[in-house]
């Protein structure tokens, strides 16, 4: 039977365009025995099998891929698990042998079609794991991946060489393996600034700090640091250094770990109103009644950016929603669940009501918010407020629902924020870790 298969996969004979073409690859996936591995000679048929499975696979058209990936999303927990075990198998078999390479890593990979076929064929898989929400980030890591020499595939990718590497496939990168490659990438801009500084002193005499200073004031913690922020916008890429006046010390990075804490605290406050809180989740969002300036989210943005920079942990409490949006991604019912279950679950309610939703929910196409104390109502739609939901239109009041909770009434907030954040992490090092979680099949 594996000879059949063998020699099917050498000569298939026709051309695999349509979906119609690659059911027998699906079928040829089923084969139970592509995962036995007993002895080595064994190990090396199957995979050899299997990299011309992966390498069609990997070689069909868009269209065929977007089959194959609602395909594999309708796979049981169990199945795609099986699917993502057998490929992420392969890689490291591949991965391997590439160590064993006289001209190293990332070299050794870099042009290899049957790594480059696996890390295709498992991008189809994340994306059919990304339809269903069946298994976690961490079901498509590779080990063997994190000991390839990240730093060097990460510049490889970072120039655009046109070679593969493993950065243009962060799912199958740890999480761990990912912050050390954002942490080196903020190491390596933080030394750029220092050699620009020191030659600025050097050949021009223009004093210039090698670090970023902020000398603020605790009881004007937030007017003080907003100011400063705002005055050294080209410097925010430095190592950041705090001071408090008045007080002795010298910042070896407690400071800076305490100027984190107070000033999130502050910004965070309830009491502050820039943002809300719901008891389910404990979750916050942005306040869409909030009376602060964009300065002030602006600067949200940036002290978030500023921490993840520095590689400071701060314990803040925001839905995998914004991060979402950060990164340009839809955002609907599913992440409204998350940080506004309450809320969530009378949205479905309201879609799943098997009667007449008119007459009983009595409800017009009005969204509602707290406004420190008040209720404030809002038509999500024109006439709004005389435009009733029924069964025709519940689905979309429910989707302009949410589109008004998580992205209309928090447009100048979000936005602002977003400015901040990617005014110090707009690197490809942060763009690594984003698209681990929000990777998208084109």
């Amino acid at each position: 039977m594996m000879t059949s298969i063998d020699k099917l996969l050498r000569r298939p004979g026709l051309p695999l365009k349509r979906i119609s073409d690659i059911r027998f690859l699906l079928i040829l996936l089923e084969n139970p025995l592509l995962a036995q591995h007993n002895f080595a000679e064994e190990t090396r048929y199957h995979h050899n099998i299997l990299k011309r499975i992966l390498g069609m696979l990997s070689g069909l058209s868009n269209e065929c891929h977007q089959a194959l990936a609602n395909w594999f999303a309708n796979y049981s927990t169990v199945y795609l698990q099986r699917r993502i075990n057998l490929v992420n198998s392969f890689i490291t078999y591949r991965i391997t042998k590439a160590r064993r390479s006289v001209v190293g890593l990332p070299a050794a990979y870099e042009a290899d079609w049957r790594v480059i076929s696996g890390a295709r064929v498992m991008a189809l898989l994340f994306a059919a794991n990304s339809l269903s929400s069946k298994l976690p980030f961490s079901a498509f890591y590779n080990t063997m991946v994190d000991y390839v020499n990240l730093m060097a595939d990460f510049e490889s990718w970072q120039s655009r060489s046109g070679k593969f590497s493993f950065c243009q496939y962060p799912f199958l990168i740890s999480m761990g393996a990912k912050m050390e490659i954002m942490e080196a990438d903020a190491r390596d801009q933080q030394e750029t600034k220092w050699r620009e500084a020191f030659l600025n002193m050097l050949f021009h005499q223009k004093p210039t700090l090698p670090y970023l200073m902020l000398r603020v004031r605790r009881e004007f913690l937030i007017e003080d640091s907003l100011r400063q922020l705002a005055q050294n916008e080209t410097d925010l890429k430095k190592s950041l250094k705090i001071e408090f006046v008045g007080e002795d010390g010298v910042d070896a990075g407690g400071l800076r770990k305490e100027w984190f804490l107070l000033l999130v605290r502050s910004l965070f406050d309830p009491q502050f109103g820039m943002f809300t809180y719901d008891d389910d989740s404990t979750f916050c969002w942005f306040n869409p009644a909030s009376f602060e300036n964009e300065d002030q989210y602006f600067l949200v943005g940036i002290v978030i950016g500023l921490s993840i920079y520095n590689s400071t942990i701060l314990d803040i409490h925001l839905p995998t929603a914004c991060y979402k949006k950060l990164f340009g991604h839809h955002v609907g019912l599913e992440d409204l669940r998350v940080f506004r279950p309450g809320l969530a679950r009378g949205l479905e309610q309201l879609l799943e009501f098997p009667g007449d939703v008119e007459s009983v929910f009595c409800r017009p196409f009005v969204a509602e918010y707290d406004a420190f104390g008040e209720r404030i109502s809002v038509p999500i739609i024109p006439d709004g407020e005389t435009t009733m939901v029924t069964n025709a239109n519940r689905q979309q009041f429910v989707d302009k629902y949410i589109d008004f909770v998580m992205n209309n009434s928090v447009k100048r907030q979000f936005g602002a924020f977003k400015r901040g954040f990617y005014h110090v992490c707009g690197g490809n090092a942060l763009s690594v870790i984003l698209l681990c979680h929000f990777f998208i099949l084109v």
